[in-house]
């Protein structure tokens, strides 16, 4: 895929949104995402579900995984995402920060090591979308992978039980 790049600055949540389908239809193979709650990213409702969807059947290796302060949000707010974890498990991942950093409030999602959408603060719509900028998007990527790291795991598509 031959992709222009750019960098496009955004201050709603109504283009906060449409990069974040954008940023998905760009995901080749990898999607990362650091964010309180998933909250405001549309992910939930049928077009966040069918774009994801789109990306993780594109191909058996594409992941998603993701580093949320509070995960609860999606698994009591959430039913299309739980589903679509229940479904496909194997491809997603879910983890909590550790207490001490649920005090970040800036966050970003990643595909690729190529592509970015940040948002300076969780409580604010204002951010930028970064398209094929691997110089740009690699600080985030580290960060992400360090984040990653000292993470637990959280959410699950399977119940466990006797």
């Amino acid at each position: 895929m031959n992709v222009t790049p750019l960098e496009s600055r955004f201050d709603t949540y109504q283009y906060y949104r449409q990069a974040v389908a954008d940023l998905i239809a760009l995901a080749q193979r990898e999607l990362v995402i650091f964010d309180p709650d998933l909250g405001e990213t549309g992910l939930e409702s049928r077009a966040g579900i069918d774009n994801l969807t789109r990306f993780l059947n594109a191909h058996r290796d594409n992941t998603l995984r993701a580093v949320l302060h509070e995960p609860g949000r999606v698994e009591r707010n959430c039913p299309r995402l739980m589903a679509l974890l229940k479904l496909r498990g194997h491809c997603i991942s879910f983890r909590q920060s550790p207490e001490d950093l649920r005090r970040l409030t800036d966050c970003f999602m990643a595909a690729d090591r190529r592509h970015a959408l940040v948002r300076f603060h969780a409580d604010h719509a204002r951010g930028k979308l970064l398209i094929e900028q691997p110089d740009d998007v690699g600080g985030w990527w580290k960060r992400f992978d360090a984040l990653w790291e000292i993470s637990s795991p959280s959410l699950s598509g399977t119940t466990l039980g006797i």
